[in-house]
């Protein structure tokens, strides 16, 4: 009588913790919270493994699309588009009990949210982590939601999974004061208002905190660069650098375009990255035959930081060595087209009082987002663009590198 022999059972779950440690240093966070789904075992070892004092995500992560949910009857739905799954991530009631704020800002893995009554707070929207930040009203009275043009942190916040200390942490943000005149504020951790800070009658376009230094970096309107040391118990100004050739980077076309100007660090290179947006309403027929939409962008310029015996000067980028001003390398990140720019519409703020149907205003904003390759000037939709086939996205997308380490606290 002829008997088959058994093979043996595998025994996942028996895996000793520090292989499975090995393991989830190779995974990024989306992966590993379907490790934590595997078995009970390896639950508790990736809750033991990320409650840890060392705990870092070694693998570089990739950014995701946050967008509206596209249901109805679940306005505070969001959904994350992940490029490198190509699949949608749904949280419903994503803010909690704050489901009219108003996203301004997103940097390592956390949103920066703002209502009208003033209110503002960080919000991890994957684990539900939530610090509330003083009211914005504390720099004027009568500041909206509306009026923050961007706002970004220098680091983790200290109470989740970071080596960063209280006094590192900082947000930064650049709001109108009036008009088209912007300002510069900061929150330092542990203080109890906003302080403002920036040269006077100077308009900001752009602000990041460089990765090394630490230092804020603020993108004046001519091109020149204000970097900034907030830790200290004042704002204190380092380095100014002014282009000796501003002139350099105007053609005589580009009375045509809105222009908008963007900081972007990329492997230790401090770039300029330049946005010319054609505008319907203010549009030459040969620049933009189709007016489907109110406003599209052109095309980028790219240009780096080169000193010279003369000063600081911006030099053109012909191609990216890398690709919300945030730089991926494409070996890295292989579902990412290299020498690509992936961009979304930041031009919210001017929208109600631009797009008119009748006598009546109408948004218009959020639809301006796309794939742009810097070597071929070629632009293609964003991948899940074709789910927003109308003017208006609201509210309009951003980018966000998910910090996913308690996984997904408040969604499905």
């Amino acid at each position: 009588m002829c008997t088959k022999k058994r093979r043996p059972r595998s025994r996942w779950s028996e895996l000793p913790t520090e292989l499975l440690e090995l393991i989830m240093k190779k995974l990024a966070s989306v992966d590993i919270l379907l490790f934590e789904a595997v078995c009970s075992c390896w639950n508790q070892a990736a809750k033991s493994y990320i409650s840890a004092p060392y705990f870092t995500l070694d693998m570089p992560q990739t950014p995701w699309l946050m967008i509206p949910g596209g249901e109805e009857n679940h306005v505070h739905t969001r959904r994350f588009f992940n490029l490198a799954e190509f699949k949608y991530y749904t949280i419903k009631n994503a803010f909690g009990d704050i489901p009219d704020a108003w996203c301004v800002g997103s940097s390592h893995g956390w949103l920066v949210l703002t209502e009208d009554k003033g209110t503002a707070c960080l919000l991890n929207p994957f684990s539900g982590d939530r610090i509330e930040l003083p009211s914005i009203w504390t720099l004027h009275p009568v500041i909206s939601k509306d009026y923050i043009a961007k706002a970004v942190t220098s680091c983790k916040p200290p109470s989740s999974s970071s080596s960063s200390s209280s006094k590192d942490f900082v947000v930064a943000i650049i709001l109108y004061s009036n008009m088209w005149i912007t300002q510069l504020a900061f929150h330092r951790h542990g203080d109890d208002s906003w302080t403002g800070f920036g040269q006077k009658r100077t308009v900001y376009h752009d602000g990041m905190f460089h990765s090394t230094t630490g230092h804020f970096f603020a993108l004046a309107t001519d091109c020149s660069v204000e970097v900034w040391d907030l830790r200290k118990c004042f704002p204190i100004k380092t380095l100014h650098l002014q282009p000796f050739r501003h002139r350099q980077l105007n053609n005589d076309d580009d009375f045509k375009f809105d222009i908008q100007n963007y900081l972007v660090e990329s492997l230790g290179e401090l770039l300029l990255v330049r946005r010319f947006v054609v505008s319907k309403f203010f549009y030459h027929k040969d620049l933009y035959p189709d007016v489907s939409r109110p406003y599209r962008t052109s095309h980028f310029y790219i240009y780096r930081q080169k000193s010279t015996s003369k000063g600081f000067e911006w030099e053109k980028v012909e191609s990216l060595k890398r690709t919300h001003s945030m730089s991926l390398s494409s070996r890295n990140f292989t579902e990412c087209e290299e020498n690509s720019i992936y961009f979304t519409d930041d031009r919210w703020e001017m929208n109600p009082n631009k797009c008119l149907s009748g006598k009546k205003r109408i948004g218009c904003g959020g639809h301006d987002l796309g794939v742009y390759n810097v070597k071929d000037n070629s632009m293609k939709p964003m991948p899940c663009y074709l789910t927003f086939d109308r003017w208006i996205i609201n509210p309009p997308p951003f980018w966000i590198v998910p910090d996913i380490i308690h996984g997904f606290g408040n969604g499905s």
